[in-house]
């Protein structure tokens, strides 16, 4: 196997990991922690804070590895095919998965943002904080993804 073959593993083993860790703890802070400590008081809210704080980074590191893995693994398809070669069907699920996926990226961070500047007991910027639609979001820019592999 050449160098262009350990790219391609290393780039789809880290895009894996890095989009399983992202929407495993968004799944989890919304559909376990929040609705566990939906007593609304203020020590829930300050926690359920604290928790999704804390997961922030995690978050940070998995949006940049899963950006740069992904254009790693569009340069190896790039290199084993050239643009010309990728059929139509590739090309607009492809495109639809980018703009979902930054769609995604952009509300993540900008949830984040709000929950920071929130107070401890503002459990409003913690229950806007995990929307449905950003969990149903990433499991189709998951299947998106997993469809380019079809084509």
């Amino acid at each position: 196997m050449g160098a262009q073959g350990w790219v391609d593993i290393l780039a789809r083993w880290l895009h894996i990991v890095s989009i399983v860790a992202w929407t495993g703890g968004t799944i989890f802070i919304a559909g376990a922690l929040l609705p566990a400590l939906g007593q609304r008081g203020v020590e829930s809210a300050a926690m359920a804070r604290s928790a999704i704080l804390r997961y922030r980074p995690v978050v940070a590191t998995a949006t940049i590895v899963v950006i740069v893995s992904g254009f790693a693994l569009l340069g190896v398809r790039l290199s084993y095919a050239g643009f010309d070669h990728l059929g139509l069907a590739y090309k607009i699920v492809f495109g639809i998965k980018m703009l979902a996926a930054f769609a995604l990226i952009g509300m993540a961070h900008a949830s984040y943002g709000r929950l920071a500047a929130a107070d401890d007991d503002d459990l409003t910027a913690i229950e806007a904080m995990m929307p449905g639609i950003a969990i149903i979001g990433a499991l189709a820019v998951i299947l998106l993804g997993i469809a380019l592999h079809r084509f």
